[in-house]
């Protein structure tokens, strides 16, 4: 997407210019900090549940119950 695209396509969803051409400074402005802090306070234990995109990983479940795979445990392709 161009510069003229990206232009028209804020301001025919309502954001000014200044806000088109402020975005990337903002965007860039954002921490990994922050978005660790903001995901903690969204995605509450309380309302989340675990799941797999792989086979391999709920098979690896004892009574074969989906859970999110160990860290650094990647999925094959012929999990999918």
């Amino acid at each position: 997407m161009g510069p003229a695209e990206i232009i028209g396509a804020g301001l025919a969803i309502g954001q000014s210019l200044d806000a088109v051409e402020d975005w990337p400074r903002r965007i860039g402005a954002v921490t990994a900090t922050a978005v660790d802090a903001a995901s903690r306070a969204l995605f509450l234990p309380r309302n989340s549940a675990p799941a797999c995109c792989c086979r391999s990983a709920a098979r690896e479940h004892p009574r074969g119950r989906f859970r999110p795979p160990h860290v650094g445990t990647e999925c094959r392709r012929d999990d999918h």
